[in-house]
């Protein structure tokens, strides 16, 4: 079954617009989780400003899934979904990985020496930075890390 063909289940919610994709712990999703995104994007009229943060934060929440929480070489199905009101949009990530709860993971270091600095663990802090509101909880063996992007031009 393709991504495709899991995917796309949309609708309206009394918060409002709703999406849902399902996808596996492979990089290769990311382009078409992005069309996805964009699509959904255009069809609730959200701005580009917003879109490239929720962007952003998404693909770093879902690559985090699949860099991280498997300690197998198995297909694992990761779910995201979004949701749009007028004032801001919510992505949730659902996976069945290792328990990791990065609300209360501890701020990363600020490096004092080029040899302290690394490329890697920018993700949490960027997702604290762009988003509003950050919520974690485990539930019946997943994951489900949200967060909130508020829409430009609201306050």
């Amino acid at each position: 079954m393709s991504a495709d063909d899991r995917a796309n289940r949309e609708g309206p919610s009394p918060e409002g617009a709703t999406s849902v994709r399902r996808l596996h712990n492979d990089f290769g999703e990311l382009r078409g989780l992005s069309i996805w995104l964009r699509r959904f994007a255009t069809r609730n009229a959200i701005d580009v400003e917003t879109v490239a943060s929720l962007e952003l934060c998404v693909h770093e929440m879902v690559t985090n899934v699949i860099d991280h929480a498997y300690h197998d070489d198995e297909l694992h199905e990761i779910v995201v979904r979004l949701r749009a009101s007028a004032d801001e949009v919510v992505a949730a990530v659902e996976d069945d990985g290792e328990p990791f709860n990065p609300v209360e993971a501890p701020p990363r270091p600020r490096p004092t020496t080029l040899d302290e600095a690394t490329v890697r663990g920018y993700g949490i802090p960027i997702l604290r930075a762009l988003a509003q509101r950050l919520e974690y909880s485990r539930v019946d063996g997943h994951n489900r890390f949200s967060l909130a992007v508020r829409r430009r031009g609201t306050r």
